[in-house]
């Protein structure tokens, strides 16, 4: 896995710079209503696909050389594993079934969490473009 892939689990503390993210995220929730371009997902399996497609995505972003699907579900494959093994440092076991908490809930808070770092990707992105134009 590349360098800047890898170091996803030693990420800094935020610092409290920079525009704030959520409002953008509303901004687009908004949106996306008004617009009504919601994907329908029927199944956990077709939400799985979404999932893992769209990690493919961002590690296309911090890897250009990840332009193919199996070599991006490989890249995710990894990303899941450290994520286990750093779950299991963390808490002393790794994700289990029937293990008291809601998945589902769970799983929006996560999926919360993530539209707001897209967001803020997306944000930074054009931050920097519009500083480097002349």
């Amino acid at each position: 896995m590349s360098d800047n892939v890898s170091k996803f689990d030693v990420q800094p503390m935020p610092i409290g710079e920079g525009r704030p993210v959520t409002p953008e995220v509303i901004q687009l929730l908004n949106y996306l209503r008004t617009d009504r371009f919601i994907q329908v997902i029927h199944s956990r399996l077709e939400a799985q696909r979404l999932i893992a497609s769209l990690m493919v995505y961002v590690l296309e972003q911090k890897d250009a050389t990840v332009y193919r699907s199996d070599e991006g579900l490989a890249k995710c494959i990894e990303v899941v594993e450290a994520q286990s093994a750093a779950g299991l440092k963390k808490y002393g076991t790794t994700l289990r079934i029937f293990n008291g908490r809601d998945a589902d809930l769970d799983a929006l808070q996560e999926l919360a969490d993530a539209l707001q770092y897209v967001t803020q990707a997306d944000m930074e992105e054009e931050s920097d473009s519009k500083e480097i134009a002349p």
